[in-house]
């Protein structure tokens, strides 16, 4: 079809190749206006098989030549030349307006429905603290584990609130301990256009400050709410640029291991700001998340740790550096199926987290019973000073006798995640 125009439509503009192909594409625009201003259709092009082409519409629509060509083009149907011009006009200008239009209708209509949005848990198997400082560390999503977002939108009033388990009410008079969530609810809600009432109901399996995301599974599962609300795409990226508003707020500095993990179905290793990849996790073993009762303090423990990089840099940054180098053998051992090099790993990170002052005696005191009582290696997992702690074992069956052990010493939920 484009040869056939190229041959009969030949402009005389100039004889360079690039304005032969610019005089050529304008010809077409103008012929594709007018046909679609005159309303032709595909049953003109039978109705009318054929009808004089008007002098004017060569003359004053196409600067072209076609003193050679006059004859000839009278005498073809005119519907072929429609046909063609129209179906090209069809698959390039109508298509791009028509998106443009659903695009523009949807955009001014501010569509918003019921929705919900979900994510879910995740443990830290490596790294704590020392991936804020540009090491890696590795972290496991708990799919069973999940944190839901729901909206009931209200049409007819223009008040937004939300209910959860710590504060029902409108959104513009959350409590401080809820900063993070208002300032991302605030940011949805002006980017996404949404001027309707609403009601954010939030509804999470995951224990608060213990170390498995809590913050950042509630932030994902919330904007994932709000996109779906409004029928909207996101991607990855996007994703966890909003969820850093709320953990901002929260941690102060967070590496963005729990966010990029809660909204991940894979093992992540991450690099801060240089390299998140899904590794791959070959290992017949165990893996038993304890909930040692007390909170977590993950700003306090961040704190600690700058501390001590300020007033003893050398020995702090040795630590960090250790864990980083853990963490690589974490992940080899994760591959090949070394369950019990895995096991010396984590007691040897433990180690460096006791060093580094983010544990707390009671943990310290837990975690030496689970490994007295068939832990191959236990550390905390998380911030620290509080929050949970994790313990590798080699069957399911020994993980549940050592649940019951860790809950007579004051232990208050336990979770049992296969590893392979």
């Amino acid at each position: 079809e484009i040869i056939l125009l190229l041959l009969l439509f030949k402009p005389v503009v100039s004889k360079s190749t690039t304005a032969y192909i610019l005089s050529f594409i304008i010809n077409l625009t103008f012929i594709a206006k007018i046909l679609n201003h005159l309303n032709l259709s595909i049953i003109s092009y039978y109705q009318y098989t054929y009808f004089t082409v008007p002098r004017t519409f060569y003359r004053y629509l196409l600067p072209i030549s076609l003193s050679k060509f006059k004859n000839i083009l009278l005498k073809i149907p005119s519907y072929i030349i429609v046909y063609i011009i129209n179906n090209m006009y069809n698959y390039t200008v109508c298509t791009t307006i028509e998106v443009y239009k659903i695009r523009r209708e949807k955009s001014d209509l501010h569509i918003f429905h019921d929705a919900k949005g979900s994510s879910h848990a995740k443990i830290i198997l490596i790294g704590e603290h020392a991936v804020v400082y540009g090491h890696p560390a590795i972290a496991l999503p708990l799919k069973t584990v999940t944190a839901t977002a729901s909206i009931k939108v209200i049409p007819s009033s223009s008040e937004q609130t939300i209910t959860s388990s710590y504060y029902d009410g409108s959104v513009d008079d959350m409590p401080k301990n809820m900063l993070g969530i208002k300032k991302l609810i605030l940011k949805l809600v002006s980017d996404l256009r949404i001027e309707n009432g609403f009601e954010l109901h939030l509804s999470s399996q995951l224990p608060a400050e213990r170390g498995m995301g809590s913050s950042a599974a509630v932030a994902i599962s919330i904007i994932r709410c709000f996109y779906n609300a409004t029928d909207t795409r996101i991607n990855h990226k996007k994703l966890l640029s909003y969820a850093d508003i709320a953990e901002k707020v929260t941690h102060n500095n967070p590496s963005g291991l729990d966010a990029t993990t809660s909204a991940s179905d894979n093992p992540i290793w991450l690099i801060r700001n240089k390299e998140i990849t899904p590794i791959p996790i070959n290992l017949d073993a165990y893996l038993l998340i304890s909930d040692s009762g007390i909170k977590g303090q993950t700003s306090e423990a961040i704190k600690i740790v700058k501390d001590q990089l300020n007033t003893d840099e050398i020995s702090t940054s040795s630590k960090l550096a250790a864990l980083g180098r853990l963490a690589q053998t974490t992940r080899d051992q994760l591959a090949n199926n070394d369950i019990v090099g895995l096991g010396k790993t984590f007691t040897l990170a433990q180690k460096d987290l006791i060093s580094l002052g983010v544990s707390t005696p009671k943990l310290d005191n837990l975690i030496t019973i689970a490994l007295k009582n068939g832990s191959l290696g236990s550390k905390l997992t998380g911030g620290g000073r509080g929050g949970c702690f994790i313990s590798l074992l080699k069957t399911k069956k020994e993980a549940e006798v050592l649940a019951k052990i860790l809950n007579q010493h004051g232990v208050t939920k336990n979770w049992i995640e296969p590893l392979s």
